[in-house]
């Protein structure tokens, strides 16, 4: 069975959490909970895949509100619950982190990628960016 992640970011006074839930017995396996009141860590969610070696995928995590809107996302082990990389954003109030999607390979080189949307990013105007991550 695949176990489901299920983003809740409002949670506990905004700082979010990720719960991992077994759909089999209704157990919650692991749960990641945000560090700062407002970060809404939770609000986007996605398996990524094994990059560890552990026989797991890891979890990309967005965190939009993070640090006044810069945002970040984590990418987290499921057995060590460790987080394993954090990436942040660019510039204040873009909520990088809002959007996550595993993608084959946008780039040719051989390896899966992962597009991180920042909806509010544009120095004047909220006219959104893409930043696309090799995952190999």
């Amino acid at each position: 069975h695949a176990e489901l992640a299920i983003g809740a970011p409002l949670a506990h006074f905004g700082q979010g959490r990720v719960q991992v839930v077994s759909p089999a017995s209704g157990q919650t396996l692991l749960t990641i909970a945000g560090q700062a009141d407002g970060e809404r860590l939770g609000m986007a969610v996605v398996a990524i895949g094994d990059h560890d070696g552990d026989g797991l995928s890891e979890l990309a995590v967005g965190a939009p509100f993070w640090n006044e809107g810069l945002g970040r996302v984590l990418i987290v082990s499921p057995i060590t619950r460790k987080t394993l990389a954090t990436m942040t954003g660019q510039g204040f109030d873009n909520n990088f982190g809002e959007a996550l999607e595993r993608e084959a390979d946008l780039t040719g080189e051989g390896a899966p990628e992962l597009a991180i949307g920042a909806p509010q990013s544009g120095a004047t105007e909220a006219v959104g960016r893409l930043v696309v991550v090799s995952l190999h």
